[in-house]
């Protein structure tokens, strides 16, 4: 008992000393919180197990209140923990805030612009244009993330986005720039060994190439019904340019947008009733938008869709 009392004297004394002073303390908690056990965490913050079961320790026992109870392997937040985690929430939210207010401030045209694009996208179109964007303004730097046509800019990844759906975030600022028709294409190998196709209906009974980013843009649900029911999806990927080469070596068919009729000449158009258009959309967020560096990316990339949209955006004709 003397013991007991000796180390709870101790815990109170170190806790009333001490407090939260260190950010790093509340991100390892707001860790913990979201993962739920030590390793999920560990993962989070890119350290490792041991570590985060250190600093938690010593946090706790310093703070002099327990912050989690286990549960089996789970951790689960007492009050004291949840009042703590509910306000490192704020002062995150408040941090995040302040970083893009900041963005916002840049007066000269330098620094980084992410862009957020779906890579059969960036790679044929977005791609040559920042370069030629790059040549003009060699002090900003280009980094493109890859997608699904989704957006991720609230959570900081980018600072612009290109994608096929108008977003229902009223901080983001957004813009139709086009629209991509889109069209069944194969190879003139593949076709040789099959029989002509006329019509749509003709197509159900090929092999299919199932592109992955197609699964997450609603106006490709024609398309989809059409692989659902095929029994010869031959190969799957998410990759756009492992989907093209697919196609191009004739292991089946599958849908590109129509401008791969310059892009791949080798590709063969095929008639059907699942061609879809893609809505475009160009998205940056409200609070950055402005500075100037990324005014001035937002400002070329519509203007590329503005020079390019009969030619890309627009133009269904056969």
């Amino acid at each position: 008992m003397a013991a007991q009392a000796k180390r709870a004297t101790r815990v109170t004394a170190i806790g009333n000393g001490y407090g939260i002073r260190d950010w790093d303390d509340l991100r390892l908690l707001l860790a913990l919180h979201l993962a739920g056990n030590f390793q999920g965490a560990a993962r989070l913050l890119k350290t490792d197990q041991s570590t985060v079961s250190r600093r938690y320790h010593r946090f706790e026992l310093a703070l002099g209140a327990k912050i989690f109870e286990r549960h089996g392997k789970e951790l689960k937040l007492t009050e004291p923990g949840r009042l703590i985690v509910e306000r490192a929430k704020s002062v995150e939210d408040l941090v995040k805030e302040l970083n893009l207010n900041l963005g916002a401030l840049d007066v000269l045209p330098s620094g980084t612009v992410k862009i957020s694009c779906t890579e059969g996208l960036a790679s044929v179109w977005l791609t040559p244009l920042m370069g030629n964007f790059c040549a003009q303004h060699p002090d900003i730097d280009i980094d493109i993330i890859t997608s699904h046509g989704e957006y991720e800019i609230i959570s900081k990844d980018a600072d612009i986005g290109i994608g096929y759906t108008r977003p229902t975030n009223v901080r983001l600022v957004s813009r139709l720039v086009g629209r991509i028709p889109t069209a069944v294409f194969a190879s003139a190998s593949y076709l040789e060994a099959r029989e002509p196709v006329e019509d749509s209906a003709q197509i159900r009974g090929h092999d299919i190439i199932d592109y992955h980013t197609h699964h997450f843009v609603l106006a490709s649900a024609r398309w989809l019904d059409a692989v659902r029911e095929n029994n010869h999806v031959r190969l799957r990927t998410t990759s756009a340019a492992v989907y093209v080469a697919a196609v191009r070596a004739g292991l089946g068919i599958g849908v590109f947008p129509r401008f791969y009729r310059d892009i791949c000449p080798d590709l063969v158009e095929l008639p059907s009733s699942t061609v879809f258009d893609n809505e475009v959309w160009l998205v940056s967020h409200e609070e950055t938008n402005q500075a100037r560096r990324i005014r001035l990316v937002v400002d070329c990339i519509a203007r590329g869709f503005d020079r390019d949209r009969q030619k890309w955006f627009t133009n269904r004709a056969a």
